[in-house]
């Protein structure tokens, strides 16, 4: 505290003086009213305020509130897909209980039979109507002189070949919907075909 005494009175005569020679400079013509005034007096500090705490009492601090922890909506349940009703599903060959002599010969297991979703008299008249596609695709290609056509022509040519030949093996593999739409794109570039 007494280091800074001196240091503040000092600044503040320095402000002084420098106010002085401002005023002086600026007002050059002003009288001065009293020369002999007394210096100003600098009010005392005012007292500190120091708290001392017992190195054994320890302080008491407060903890930052915890954020609430962010809630997500549980997912959505799962749908399973219902299984096939019993009625529909093949039933293993009842085993009966210990009585049988496992030495006999078993029966073979029975083939798988592939799932059928049009019935046989629908399915026959599908594969009518590709035959006789896939029939007028092929006498479409027949009258056309592949000698005659342009590079763009005999691909076309060649492509409607191979779908005639994939309609037949998807009609022996039994899926007739994939064979009808290669029969009809074979039949529309047979037409166009037999067209120029």
């Amino acid at each position: 505290m007494n280091e800074i005494m001196p240091i503040v009175r000092r600044s503040l005569a320095a402000a002084l003086v420098v106010g002085a020679l401002v005023a002086s400079g600026a007002c050059a013509h002003a009288r001065v009213v009293a020369a002999n005034a007394p210096p100003l007096e600098t009010p005392e500090a005012p007292p500190r305020v120091v708290s001392v705490s017992d190195p054994a009492v320890p302080v008491i601090v407060s903890l930052p509130e915890e954020p609430e922890p962010v809630r997500t909506p549980p997912p959505p349940p799962r749908v399973r897909p219902t299984p096939p009703r019993a009625a529909d599903a093949p039933r293993p060959p009842a085993t009966p209980d210990a009585t049988v002599d496992p030495a006999s010969p078993q029966e073979p297991p029975r083939p798988v039979q592939t799932l059928q979703t049009t019935p046989t008299q629908q399915e026959q008249e599908m594969e009518r109507q590709i035959r006789a596609t896939l029939t007028r695709a092929a006498s479409n290609l027949n009258t056309v002189n592949y000698q005659r056509l342009n590079a763009d022509g005999r691909t076309q040519y060649e492509t409607a070949k191979r779908f005639i030949d994939q309609a037949d093996e998807a009609i022996r593999g039994r899926n007739l919907v994939f064979a009808s739409n290669l029969a009809e794109k074979a039949s529309a570039l047979a037409a166009e075909l037999a067209g120029r």
